[in-house]
């Protein structure tokens, strides 16, 4: 008969420890934290984590909800070694999880204000979302976390009241097929108005826990500030629940977002929780 390994018993008896030390470096006590690790294998609500703000995640695809497990257009949950899950995201099924918009989740002011948005992914293609808050249809673009083409990491922040926006992407291309735990952290300080890039000048990207080399780019010239609007959160793609775009295929695990820029360390340390509960 076959046995766990002593490590792999220690590992996942160790799950909510773990999920509290994520949580903890996200400070909610004085942050507004946002975290989900995907604890659920099936059904067709998505719960947060430790943070006491009530963000829950609808299932759907193509504007239907769904099951997690569902058998054609499912998220095909898998149970990682530290007791967590991650989901899978197909464009072909418009798949996303979705949430509902609130005050907490836009990070305007009279310039922007700070915040880190990340998770750990697995991409099969050079193009898609990750989190964001971001409804072109409904002219309600604030921010989104997303792999474009290279591929590349990139944090993209947008002013709807000009069209325009900033941009910090990855230099060095990623690799499909590949895990990674990518992050941004933003400090807030806004675009100058006049084509300057000081709000992508003050985005960091980390992968896996390390800082890394960005380019910054800026589409119309004149960026100041997000304007908070009503897109709803999303996982895995842009939009809306009705018409999901931008479509992540591959898989993402315990993303999050906080109102906070966060340090160097913090990223080492999220890294290390993250690697240890996947089982990278």
């Amino acid at each position: 008969m076959g046995h766990f390994s002593g490590s792999l018993v220690q590992r996942e008896t160790r799950t909510f420890a773990l999920l509290d030390q994520f949580v903890s470096v996200l400070a909610p006590g004085s942050n507004n934290v946002f975290f989900w690790p995907f604890l659920e294998g099936n059904g067709d609500i998505v719960q947060p984590y430790g943070t006491g703000i009530d963000e829950e995640l609808d299932v759907t695809a193509a504007g239907s909800t769904l099951a997690l497990d569902a058998a054609d257009t499912g998220f095909h949950p898998v149970r990682h070694v530290g007791g967590i899950h991650s989901y899978h995201f197909e464009d072909g099924d418009s798949q996303a999880l979705v949430g509902a918009d609130a005050a907490t989740l836009s990070f305007n002011g009279s310039t922007d204000t700070a915040f880190t948005v990340g998770c750990f992914f697995y991409t099969h293609a050079a193009a898609g979302t990750l989190l964001a808050k971001y409804d072109v249809l409904g002219s309600a673009e604030e921010w989104r976390l997303h792999v474009l083409a290279g591929p590349d990491l990139a944090l993209e922040v947008f002013e709807t009241t000009k069209d325009d926006s900033e941009t910090a992407q990855t230099t060095t291309a990623l690799n499909l097929g590949q895990w990674y735990f990518g992050a941004v952290a933003y400090g807030g300080a806004g675009g100058d108005g006049a084509g300057g890039k000081t709000a992508a000048a003050d985005m960091t990207i980390y992968i896996d826990g390390a800082a890394v080399s960005a380019a910054t780019s800026e589409v119309g010239g004149t960026y100041a500030d997000m304007i908070g609007g009503a897109a709803p959160l999303m996982i895995g793609a842009t939009d809306d629940k009705a018409a999901p775009a931008n479509e992540f295929n591959g898989r993402i695990a315990l993303p999050f977002l906080v109102n906070a820029e966060l340090t160097a360390a913090n990223l080492v340390t999220l890294n290390g929780i993250g690697t240890t509960l996947i089982g990278l």
